[in-house]
């Protein structure tokens, strides 16, 4: 008698990605193709929809989460009542990723700092506000030094307690925390086209005002893009592989 030494093996689980949308002008940019190409799972909460968020059963489904930007406030409950329900959710992610680290969290801008709020962190107005391409300095191999990236804000986070600063700039102290190794958040934008910077300049333009770190037209170019998402790739890979 044959028997046939074959052995069945499940097919491999895809890992997701969930992202949580503000408005509809910041999306995750290149960070799609890049998941596409790496056969993500993509699914997203578009909270300007008021879609729900993921339960605790499909939260702990997601590999990576990602939390992006916005130009409201976090604090503007009374125009965007969402961000109560979105802030809650987010606590539960942070612990789910620190507990069983099954899960990264990535913050862009006003996602960052929700998740720094969550960490017990606060946000407040900035002395300056930030537009346009500056460098930032870092404090970590997470991210390369004096990388030119690009900036659309006016608050700004506190380091959290038990996170690390990776990235500040001489327009704003705090640029980048890591937390746990899990949770990670950036207030500038490695992961904009350049379809998405010429978006936010039409669709935010009556926030430009003169300022020392304001650029008040487009000047971004290729090359700059470039290695901003080259960097974007680099985190990704090391938070998820």
């Amino acid at each position: 008698m044959f028997f046939s030494s074959f052995k069945y093996q499940k097919p491999e689980k895809k890992k997701r990605l969930h992202f949580i949308q503000h408005v509809e002008f910041e999306s995750i940019g290149m960070i799609e193709q890049w998941a596409l190409e790496k056969e993500f799972q993509i699914t997203s909460t578009k909270m300007y929809l008021n879609e729900e968020l993921p339960d605790r059963k499909e939260m702990r489904e997601i590999d990576l989460l990602l939390v992006m930007g916005g130009p409201m406030n976090i604090y503007e409950y009374d125009e965007y009542p969402w961000l109560k329900e979105e802030k809650i959710f987010l606590k539960k992610a942070i612990r789910e990723a620190t507990l069983f680290k099954n899960m990264t969290v990535l913050g862009f801008c006003l996602g960052a700092q929700l998740l720094s709020e969550a960490l017990g962190g606060s946000v407040t107005e900035n002395q300056y506000k930030e537009i346009g391409w500056f460098p930032i300095r870092s404090t970590d191999d997470m991210l390369e030094d004096n990388l030119n990236v690009f900036h659309w804000h006016s608050d700004t986070f506190s380091i959290p307690k038990g996170a690390k600063c990776i990235a500040f700039s001489q327009g704003c102290a705090n640029q980048g925390f890591v937390y746990k190794q899990q949770v990670i958040g950036l207030q500038f934008h490695l992961e904009m086209t350049a379809e998405n910077i010429e978006t936010i300049y039409t669709k935010c333009a009556s926030e430009l005002e003169t300022g020392p770190y304001v650029q008040l037209q487009n000047i971004s170019d290729s090359s700059r893009i470039s290695n901003a998402n080259t960097a974007m790739t680099q985190i990704l890979e090391r938070m998820v592989g």
